[in-house]
């Protein structure tokens, strides 16, 4: 994992295989966690943690190894504020997971459970897990827990990459290394077309058919469902699907 400068296209990859998932086209996202790869900073409670414990995702050692040591073991965000109605997604990186942990989201306006604290995380190696919630009526302020455990039991994690979003959808991490929020803008990628003409738009999960796009700059979106990914884009003459296109570029 590489953080790419601005102006520089970005292309996901399969962790495990290496295989090209395609070109990222992302939507504007804020990353409310703050510290976000520093469990320390995490307000634990009843959790032994020791920072800097494995090499991460994107190569540093900023993997941490956190282990529970009492009953409602924890590390979590501290108050976030949240808009009632909207949804948010929590994601981290995991990896060496033992039994029996979660992760869980709070109501500190009204102190009561978004969720059931049954989140469980599973996965080995580095495992990217997301969750979202949906904020209810009266809410405004949440706490995100990447790691909760009651009983506490021994077991424990590496984790790191921690992530808040507003969204019902995880995207792509945005590193947050101080007290307040870090926001990526949106990704654009805009075609040159040449003529009027018809696009199939692929990524790995299927495609679509865009009739008529007209001659000129296109602003080229992903497929709902694509997370936010682009594969492939192929021209054919407009109203004709041919066997042979006009033109594709693929990622």
């Amino acid at each position: 994992m590489v953080y790419e400068t601005s102006d520089v296209a970005r292309f996901d990859y399969d962790p495990g295989t290496l295989q090209q998932l395609g070109l990222l086209i992302e939507p504007q996202r804020t990353n409310l966690y703050p510290y976000s790869q520093d469990a320390a900073q995490w307000n634990p409670s009843n959790i032994t943690i020791v920072n800097n414990f494995s090499v991460a995702p994107d190569g540093t050692i900023t993997g941490n190894k956190l282990t529970t040591t009492a009953n409602s073991s924890f590390v979590r965000t501290g108050a976030v504020a949240v808009a009632p109605g909207n949804t948010y997604t929590l994601s981290s990186y995991y990896q060496n997971i033992e039994a029996g942990l979660a992760r869980r989201f709070y109501n500190v306006t009204s102190g009561s459970e978004l969720s059931a604290p049954a989140l469980p995380i599973v996965g080995t190696p580095w495992a990217k897990i997301s969750n979202s919630v949906l904020i209810p009526s009266g809410c405004t302020s949440a706490y995100f827990y990447p790691l909760y455990l009651n009983p506490g039991n021994g077991n424990g994690l590496e984790v790191t990459m921690a992530q808040v979003e507003p969204g019902a959808d995880v995207t792509s991490y945005i590193k947050n290394p101080g007290s307040s929020s870090v926001t990526r803008a949106a990704d654009t990628c805009v075609l040159t077309l040449p003529r009027t003409c018809d696009l199939l738009v692929q990524d790995r999960n299927g495609g679509e058919w865009r009739s008529g796009v007209p001659a000129g700059n296109y602003n080229l979106l992903p497929r709902n469902g694509s997370g936010y990914r682009v594969r492939k884009v192929t021209a054919y003459p407009l109203g004709v699907a041919a066997t042979n296109p006009d033109w594709a570029v693929a990622a």
